[in-house]
């Protein structure tokens, strides 16, 4: 089964735009599977909590990778128990 999760501010007032250009994306890659949206509040601070003491301020991208090793971890959570 091919699954994909994608993390969306669940409840704000941009949840509908954004789920609807996300699937206008998934139809241009021409995907088949499941797309799971996932509550991404609060993430990329959370991200940064995690990377306290290293350099921050620099925008090489690592806190966008624990942000959705996080929401990614939230939605399994939420999933699999």
């Amino acid at each position: 089964m091919d699954t994909i999760v994608v993390g969306v501010p669940l409840g704000g007032s941009s949840e509908e735009e954004m789920k609807r250009r996300i699937a206008h994306f998934m139809n241009l890659v021409e995907f088949e599977g499941d797309v799971f949206y996932q509550d991404e509040a609060g993430s990329s601070k959370e991200a940064e909590s995690l990377m306290r003491g290293e350099m921050k301020q620099i925008r090489d991208g690592r806190v966008d990778s624990l942000s959705a090793m996080i929401i990614l971890q939230r939605f399994l959570r939420r999933n699999m128990l």
